[in-house]
């Protein structure tokens, strides 16, 4: 039988790891999906983002206004931080230079004022342009986002159907039975695939037309979007969201071998520990790269692969 990956097998498959049932002496389902969620946004960006890959990476397009140097770094990014940035003026991309933020206190003694920025600081949620810019343009963020909450399946929407019929500038879909609490007008939903590795085809986006067997969704149907894919209240899933499939294991092993620590033997604990790290094992070569078939080559160009070759 196929795997579903859904949130109601990682359950059933965490209970035969630990051997522990959904009572309240030991792990009831809420208990479970509070550690899968906690481990989800900690040891399992850690296991992905070390490597690289670019893996649960987002961009997101702000627009700058000139004279005003502060713009905040999305609150779903991973740990606050960027994985990457670009001014875009006329639509040219421009590098930035991080500067530390005892050299920006000492510069901003002196006040600026440029067409172009050449560098920026990170101060508290925001990412400050320096100089301070007289030009309008898009600041081009890339980031890693967090996986959605984990929830149940029976706290989303399945699509069965894609009837048509919604008005310009919005598509329907269809489902059985009775929808979920909270699935209303103007409810923010993600679309979210129910094909490994699970990405969001839309996020925050707001429901219309809701009737007993149908809702739409504004914008563009995805070309991707599928019968059994989910409609999900705003940063939930029953899935691991924008993960590659092959980390799940880990993830399962990792819930299981914390569960094994609060209830079981050291003897079990250590046994578990050893199994987590044979699964990482595993999992590690097959998140290393996104082309295993990219060969090695010398080049004069420089690694980077800028055109003109910034730097030099």
């Amino acid at each position: 039988m196929p795997r579903s990956y859904t949130s109601t097998e990682l359950l059933a498959s965490i209970r035969q790891r630990s051997f522990t049932a959904g009572a309240s002496r030991d792990f009831q389902d809420s208990d479970v999906y509070r550690l899968l969620n906690e481990l989800a946004t900690t040891y399992l960006l850690k296991l992905i983002q070390k490597r690289s890959t670019n893996y649960l990476v987002e961009t997101v397009d702000l627009t700058v206004t000139a004279g005003v140097p502060s713009y905040p770094v999305p609150s779903v990014a991973t740990g606050g931080a960027l994985r990457a940035i670009t001014l875009l003026l006329a639509g040219i991309p421009y590098p930035l230079v991080e500067m530390s933020l005892p050299q920006a206190v000492a510069t901003n003694l002196a006040p600026m004022s440029t067409q172009f920025p050449t560098g920026y600081y990170m101060m508290g949620p925001n990412i400050v342009l320096f100089p301070t810019q007289t030009l309008a343009g898009i600041l081009r963020i890339h980031y890693h986002r967090r996986p959605s909450v984990i929830v149940a399946p029976s706290a989303c929407v399945q699509i069965t159907s894609l009837p048509g019929g919604a008005a310009a500038g919005y598509y329907r879909i269809g489902f059985t039975g009775a929808a979920p609490t909270g699935y209303v007008n103007a409810a923010a939903v993600d679309v979210v695939s129910n094909i490994p590795n699970f990405y969001r085809w839309a996020t925050n986006v707001a429901l219309s037309n809701v009737t007993g067997t149908t809702m739409d969704i504004p914008g563009t149907q995805p070309a991707n979007l599928a019968v059994g894919d989910w409609i999900c209240l705003y940063d939930t899933a029953p899935v691991v969201t924008d993960s590659p499939a092959e980390v799940i294991d880990c993830l399962c092993e990792r819930v299981a071998t914390d569960m094994m620590k609060a209830k079981g033997s050291t003897e079990s604990f250590e046994r578990m520990l050893k199994g987590l790290e044979m699964k990482e094992a595993d999992c590690g070569p097959l998140i290393a790269t996104r082309n295993t078939g990219n060969m090695r080559k010398i080049s004069a160009f420089p690694d980077n692969g800028a055109w003109p070759w910034f730097g030099y």
